[in-house]
């Protein structure tokens, strides 16, 4: 048969590391929408991560559509996607910096102390403060 628009798919390959720059995202047969919303991702930058709308502004896409991309090429919503980009960020900040936690967590993205307090407690299981003390020198190892 004759297909008169091909199925464009994106995968994500990665590396045998757990790191988040261990992974490449072959944008060969992907619109340039929704490769831009994983080079966003796997970039360094938070800036595109202040919230959803922001996310969708930046990519052209409908907060909705933002969302069924997302859970394609991610596997969970848009608000999820934004709150661990702004956790990975924190993480890194408290590994490579030495600023005091409510500046970290501005720097990341989050509103307040609680709102960062919440966020990242959801991802690692405990306290920036408690993971703060307990980091060792690789991020997201910890000492018990």
């Amino acid at each position: 048969t004759h297909e008169k628009y091909p199925q464009k798919t994106g995968r994500i390959r990665g590396a045998r590391s757990h790191s988040e720059n261990a992974f490449h995202f072959d944008t060969t047969a992907v619109c340039s929408r929704s490769a831009a919303i994983c080079e966003f991702f796997f970039s360094g930058s938070i800036n595109a991560f202040q919230s959803v709308d922001k996310l969708a502004r930046d990519v052209c896409y409908s907060t909705r559509q933002l969302g069924r991309k997302t859970h394609e090429f991610f596997g969970f919503p848009p608000e999820e996607l934004v709150l661990y980009k702004k956790f990975m960020h924190s993480v890194n900040l408290m590994h490579h910096s030495h600023h005091k936690l409510g500046d970290i967590a501005l720097q990341s993205g989050f509103y307040d102390q609680s709102h960062f307090n919440r966020g990242f407690k959801s991802f690692a299981g405990i306290t920036p403060r408690k993971y703060q003390a307990r980091k060792s020198a690789l991020p997201f190892h910890l000492f018990t």
